[in-house]
């Protein structure tokens, strides 16, 4: 067997392969599969961002909590003779290159109790954390993930209730993650908040990576919804994590100049503009210490990086409001502005049945 590190002591004849993922299982599973009383729980360090450390660690504090039989996960468990351990590649302890850890009180990946469930994460350095609501249900691994970014001095929990997100994912079946700013603010590259080294888009990844390795979700339905600074979060989002994200819904906050001149989105990629044309906060007409551009000109900047049909067409499904849409686009993609008449600067009324609604996956093809 090859020597672990001098601070790691293993019981003897206690080792997981690296393609191991016995974090997906309940720990209750592992214990009546091998005739043992008692639960084998992975916690605290053992549960990080990035998969390959989440496997060697659970490895690690396996063989460091009690003498267990060797194992392997593959299609199935099963005992390995001794003679097999040449076998096993347990050299590559990864551990050094996480950037992030992850804890939660709830234990158990891919069991996680419906309700509000609280992970708290390191990234860069910085203590983060997120509350990710899992509906009632079966766990379906083609549901929607939605991802919700409070308002500048607003937060996580705060924004749970202000907006319809949980009783609309409690409706249809989408996980959403609550995310948290640092000092409740988003660093989302418009130069006015944020700032001071906190990159959240690395965060974003990071929250991702964390929901992944507990619940199963689609990874090609996830979705970025922000108000005021957490929609100019998500506008830049749409800039940089296009292959990560499929749709983004700023919500009072639109493309600033600064964003403009860096952004190139690496494909196209659905957008659901939001604002009001009474909001004096960050105005519907552009402009401010933001440097934003227009409602309409955001919108058509999203059109012109999507390759979208020039002439977008406009609806008024009743008098508060007026949708205009740019469709051709590559990839099957849509841009909208939906344009609130009288708005003010807030979350918009029934925001989870909209952003549902909104979801490209949702609507026939074009």
């Amino acid at each position: 067997m090859l020597d672990a590190p001098a601070h790691v002591h293993l019981a003897p004849m206690a080792v997981l392969s690296l393609d191991d993922r016995v974090t997906q299982f309940e720990a209750t599973s592992l214990g009546s599969a091998f005739g043992q009383r008692g639960a084998l729980r992975c916690t605290g360090p053992c549960l990080t961002a990035r998969s390959p450390c989440l496997t060697v660690a659970c490895a690690l504090q396996l063989a460091i909590l009690r003498p267990a039989p060797i194992l392997v996960w593959r299609h199935s468990l099963e005992r390995i003779r001794p003679r097999h351990l040449s076998t096993i590649v347990f050299a590559t302890l990864a551990i050094v290159g996480c950037v992030s850890t992850v804890s939660s009180a709830s234990a158990g990946t891919r069991a996680l109790a419906p309700g509000d469930h609280t992970f708290n994460l390191r990234v860069q350095g910085i203590q983060r954390s997120f509350i990710l609501h899992v509906p009632p249900g079966a766990a379906a691994a083609k549901r929607p993930l939605v991802l919700v970014y409070h308002g500048s001095r607003a937060s996580a929990q705060g924004t749970i209730g202000v907006t319809n997100f949980v009783g609309e994912s409690n409706r249809n079946g989408e996980l959403v993650a609550f995310l948290q700013g640092v000092n409740d603010h988003w660093n989302e590259y418009s130069g006015v908040f944020g700032g001071g080294g906190i990159n959240d888009v690395t965060y974003t990844l990071d929250v991702i990576r964390v929901i992944e390795a507990k619940v199963p979700f689609d990874h090609a339905r996830i979705v970025a919804a922000g108000f005021s600074n957490g929609a100019l979060m998500v506008e830049s989002l749409g800039c940089q994590l296009t292959k990560t994200i499929a749709m983004v819904v700023p919500v009072e906050g639109q493309l600033t100049t600064s964003m403009v001149k860096r952004c190139r989105p690496a494909r196209a990629i659905s957008v659901y503009e939001i604002h009001g044309t009474a909001d004096a906060t960050i105005a519907y007409g552009g402009g401010g210490p933001l440097g934003a551009l227009s409602a309409p000109k955001s919108a058509a900047k999203w059109a012109s990086y999507d390759h979208c049909a020039t002439r977008p067409a406009t609806s008024k499904p009743n008098r508060g409001v007026e949708i205009t849409t740019y469709t051709k686009c590559r990839g099957s993609v849509e841009v909208v502005l939906r344009t609130i008449i009288g708005g003010v600067h807030r979350w918009t009324p029934g925001i989870g049945e909209i952003v549902a609604a909104a979801f490209p996956w949702s609507k026939p093809a074009r």
